[in-house]
């Protein structure tokens, strides 16, 4: 369900792009939903993440910078992804396709999933990959959690919930 935020929750989220960086390189269908990435930088993002399929593609492309990529990784929509040939063929736009379960199993050895891993752990504490905010709960807890998830439907920025097992 989509919901219109708020001028206050509007700036949370504006500001937390800023923050971020994320839309100097990617931008998802959930930056689609209230506000103009204009308004947080003036580069296009280079990479568009796509998990819908369909028009939300077509919104994507429209965004990229010259020689940008879309990736759809889902098809939510049940829609095709329909890419113009100008974007194509005047701005260079390259539309590819990623299956996460392929992935592992085309990379299926121990070494290079711990490599691809070790890889990204170390992006997150060089601070070059940020996580998204969370909130973490005992596991014990998980009603808890669960109540502060529904308690979080109307926040501007949700908090991924995770449960601590130690």
């Amino acid at each position: 369900r989509r919901h219109h935020r708020s001028p206050d929750q509007y700036s949370q989220m504006v500001d937390l792009l800023k923050i971020t960086g994320k839309n100097r390189l990617v931008v998802a269908e959930e930056d689609l939903r209230d506000f103009s990435l204009k308004e947080i930088s003036d580069k296009p993002p280079m990479l568009a993440i796509n998990a819908v399929g369909g028009q939300s593609a077509v919104s994507l492309l429209k965004l990229l910078g010259p020689g940008g990529t879309l990736v759809t990784y889902g098809g939510m929509s049940k829609k095709p992804v329909p890419v113009p040939t100008s974007h194509l063929i005047f701005r260079d736009v390259k539309v590819v396709g990623y299956w996460q379960s392929r992935w592992m199993a085309q990379r299926s050895t121990k070494v290079e999933r711990s490599t691809m891993m070790n890889g990204l752990v170390d992006l997150v504490l060089d601070g070059q990959l940020l996580p998204p905010p969370t909130q973490s709960f005992p596991l014990a807890d998980f009603q808890t959690a669960l109540e502060f998830e529904k308690s979080q439907s109307e926040e501007a920025i949700r908090r991924k919930v995770v449960f601590d097992c130690g």
